[in-house]
This record gives C-alpha cells, sequence and structure tokens, in this order.
C-alpha cells in the first residue's frame, strides 16, 4: 500500500508541479483518464494536452532547430504550452456538447479526412510514407494521428450543428456545388 501511495504522489508531482512530458508520463497519461483541467464540467485528458504539446515541442526542436527549454525561448515554450491547453479544452467541450446534441463523427468521415490528408496534387501518398511524415513531424503514432483528426472533425461537426446559420450556407453551397 506504501508503494502505491508513494507511486501516486511521484505521478502526481510529475504531471502537475513538475509538468513533466516525456514519454514515459505521456505514456501514464494515454492509459489513465488523469485530468489536467475541467471545462464546464468536462474532464480534459492530461494525455490530450500532452499530444499537442508534444508534437509542437517535437517539431520546433527537431525540425526548425529551437532549444525550447532556454532562457531565450521561455515565451515561446510557455505559448505552446498554453495552445496545447486550450485545444485540448476546445476539444474536451466539443465532446461535451457532443454527446448532449448527438452529434457523432464515423469511421468513414475520418478515413475520409485522412485520405484528403494524404492527397497532394502530384497524387495520394501511401499510407506508410503519411505515417512517416507524421512521425517525423509531429511524433504521432498512426493511432494518434487518427484520433487527432477524429477530435478535429468532431469539433467541426459540433460548430455546425450548433450554428445554424453557418450549417444552412454550407448545405447551400453543397447545393450549388452540385448543380455544376
Amino acid at each position: 500500500i506504501v508503494a502505491l501511495v508513494v507511486l501516486i504522489v511521484v505521478i502526481w508531482w510529475q504531471l502537475y508541479p513538475s509538468q513533466n512530458t516525456t514519454t514515459f508520463f505521456y505514456r501514464i497519461t494515454r492509459v489513465l483518464p488523469i485530468p489536467v483541467a475541467i471545462v464546464d464540467g468536462e474532464q480534459v485528458r492530461y494525455s490530450d494536452y500532452l499530444v499537442g504539446f508534444r508534437s509542437q515541442e517535437h517539431y520546433l526542436q527537431n525540425k526548425e532547430g529551437i532549444n525550447l527549454y532556454s532562457e531565450e525561448f521561455k515565451q515561446q515554450l510557455e505559448y505552446i504550452k498554453r495552445n496545447a491547453m486550450d485545444d485540448a479544452i476546445s476539444d474536451a467541450y466539443a465532446s461535451k456538447l457532443a454527446r448532449e446534441n448527438s452529434v457523432t463523427v464515423s469511421d468513414a468521415q475520418v478515413d475520409d479526412a485522412l485520405k484528403r490528408q494524404r492527397e497532394s496534387r502530384d497524387g495520394i501518398t501511401s499510407q506508410e510514407t503519411y505515417d512517416a511524415i507524421v512521425l517525423d513531424h509531429f511524433n504521432w503514432t498512426s493511432v494518434e494521428a487518427r484520433e487527432v483528426t477524429a477530435k478535429k472533425l468532431l469539433r467541426q461537426e459540433v460548430s455546425y450543428h450548433i450554428d445554424k446559420t453557418a450549417m444552412s450556407q454550407r448545405d447551400q453551397v453543397v447545393k450549388l456545388l452540385g448543380q455544376g
């Protein structure tokens, strides 16, 4: 029992006061539904915050060569933390609204969105190449990329559901494009 209490305290200390964002603690938050915030009664999962933060951190450090943990980039680090938190909060709130309004995103919609992401003017990139690019640029596995895409689609669908004017305009555009 003492060991379990110590483990819980260490995890809590590393995640909250120390704000440890290493892969080890990210994996823990993927398994355990640990909240990083609560918005309107909806828990914001720590793993959702970390997937956004770690992708931005990875890109800036590995592609741009920026040491975010140097004094020079302290403000940039705080900005991407806040941006990742805002994004995770928006996803959680959209998830709550989706449940309340019976809005869902199907696997087919996610598949279509991922296929569109793989398309370019030169053709369609293979799934393996796409996965390698996503891993290289954002440090996301294919499962994480799919989850992020699904959350963004859900936010979009919830926005359309709530904003009746936007939904009406979208439907008019689709109708006009279908006639052309």
